[in-house]
């Protein structure tokens, strides 16, 4: 809602809203189906819901214990900057709407957090943009995994997991890509962790032979195998131009759009729906102000599923660096300073969306025009077709 939690009931536990409640299903209370714990910790405080176990949760999705401590894991989707994971315990506080995480949110400085617990991780929108709280992985099959919380975004689709150091210091690491958005966590009974896709299937880890990280991608643009030589930005050879009749307005940037397929490899046609492509395709967008390079995106098809990934370069010199978070440069064009907005991975997924096919700008309609190729200007689904690009 907006404006959010209007009513302050993340901080109110005279109401069950923003709070994790402990009810004993088995037995029931006057006209109530259920009854209350007596050793609730807001039971006796006049004024307060009974049911109320914890407090000051802005949308919790999953939450789950481990079966081995009994911790109650939960993740907590944020407002406008951050997701959040919670420990829970009796009578804790976390925070909402007071603050978003370790952030104030209301007041937005000078917030009193004295009393109010803080998540054990955390993680901005240039990350993810939507949780999925998970589960601690006790199976017996993923030894290495073992004492971990499994957990997840929606949006970008990533599995991370999360574990606590000897030294207290805690590790995130990346596990998985998720061939589809991920819904839920589920447990088996001997501790076995799945994942439930938003596509309606169930998925399960497997132990990868390598120890490369999932969704590897070069750290400079010149070994991305994009141009043969990056110093006159000559394109490599088999790497296709193509242009949009209908270009994205970004701030005055003009861009330049290539297709690239892995080997032989072709895309499925359709007169007025998503084009179909292949696991390794590559589209890229490079945006310039005035006569100035100074992003490379890059759209990349899993190797499995339909999903496809955002990555975005900035320009430096004869180089392009791969950025981990979202950026802003201000440069000096014409004697006019502009500034120039670079999204993280997960704002990339924010518009590719499965809904949209993930691809938004190569299809019929936006290709159904002429392109200037090097020797002649032409319509580009006959040059496409002609050059064998259509199953």
């Amino acid at each position: 809602p907006s404006p959010p939690d209007a009513l302050n009931t993340g901080q109110d536990i005279s109401d069950l809203l923003g709070a994790i409640l402990r009810i004993d299903v088995d037995n029931t209370d006057g006209d109530k189906s259920y009854s209350v714990p007596a050793d609730n910790p807001f039971v006796n405080l006049e004024g307060a819901s009974p049911e109320v176990w914890a407090y000051g949760f802005r949308n919790p999705w999953r939450m789950s214990f481990d079966r081995k401590t009994g911790d109650l894991w939960v993740g907590d989707v944020g407002w406008e900057k951050m997701e959040m994971i919670y420990k829970a315990q009796s009578g804790g506080n976390y925070g909402w709407n007071t603050m978003e995480g370790a952030h104030c949110f209301d007041p937005p400085t000078g917030c009193d957090s004295s009393n109010l617990a803080g998540p054990v991780y955390a993680y901005d929108h240039s990350v993810g943009r939507s949780i999925t709280g998970g589960h601690v992985y006790r199976g017996p099959r993923l030894v290495r995994l073992q004492g971990t919380y499994i957990y997840g975004d929606f949006v970008n689709k990533q599995v991370w997991g999360l574990r606590h150091q000897p030294d207290g210091q805690v590790e995130n690491k990346l596990l998985a890509l998720s061939p589809s958005s991920i819904a839920s966590f589920g447990e088996s009974e001997e501790g076995e962790v799945y994942i439930v896709g938003f596509d309606g299937a169930i998925y399960r880890l497997v132990e990868r032979d390598d120890v490369e990280s999932p969704g590897n991608i070069p750290a400079k643009l010149s070994a991305s195998g994009l141009y043969e030589d990056i110093a006159t930005r000559r394109i490599a050879p088999g790497i296709i131009p193509y242009s949009v009749n209908a270009p994205f307005w970004s701030d005055g940037a003009q861009k330049k759009r290539f297709i690239a397929l892995p080997g032989t490899e072709q895309i499925g046609f359709s007169p007025s729906g998503n084009w179909t492509f292949p696991a390794r395709s590559v589209l890229v967008k490079s945006f310039y102000l005035g006569s100035q390079l100074i992003e490379t995106r890059f759209m990349v098809k899993r190797p499995q599923g339909e999903a496809w990934d955002g990555y975005s370069y900035m320009w430096d010199g004869d180089d392009a660096t791969l950025l981990t978070e979202s950026a802003t440069r201000t440069y000096l064009i014409d004697g006019r300073e502009r500034t120039h907005y670079f999204p993280s991975r997960a704002e990339c997924l924010s518009c590719h969306t499965p809904q949209s096919g993930y691809v938004l700008g190569v299809r019929t309609a936006q290709l159904n025009g002429p392109h200037p190729y090097a020797e002649a200007t032409d319509n580009q689904l006959r040059t496409l077709d002609h050059i064998g690009l259509f199953t």
